[in-house]
């Protein structure tokens, strides 16, 4: 009876070193791929993202064009033009007032 349970307790130690090594090279190949992944992703150039915004009239159409440039903060916006009726040539502005 000694010399079984002697045996299995052998045989259950192998077993435990054995999952516990593939349960680390599992890790560790998880590790390398997300690893590869995210170099990937990160030599991805995106393209530069641009807001722009005209307003004219009433206080009320700056404020929100002031709001509309706030919550484009964080969101992937890399550049925000703001623009109001003083940005455009008279010129310009009075050969297009008939539209």
């Amino acid at each position: 009876m000694r010399k079984f349970i002697k045996k299995t307790f052998l045989f259950s130690s192998v077993l435990i070193i054995i999952f516990s090594i593939w349960v680390l090279l599992k890790f560790v190949q998880l590790q390398t791929v997300s690893d590869i992944s995210l170099e990937h992703v990160n030599q991805k150039k995106n393209p530069m993202v641009y807001a722009i915004s005209y307003a004219d009239g009433e206080s009320v159409y700056f404020k929100n064009q002031n709001f509309w440039a706030m919550s484009t903060i964080n969101k992937g916006v890399d550049c925000i033009f703001l623009y109001n009726k003083n940005h455009i040539d008279e010129d310009f502005y009075l050969s297009l007032i008939h539209i």
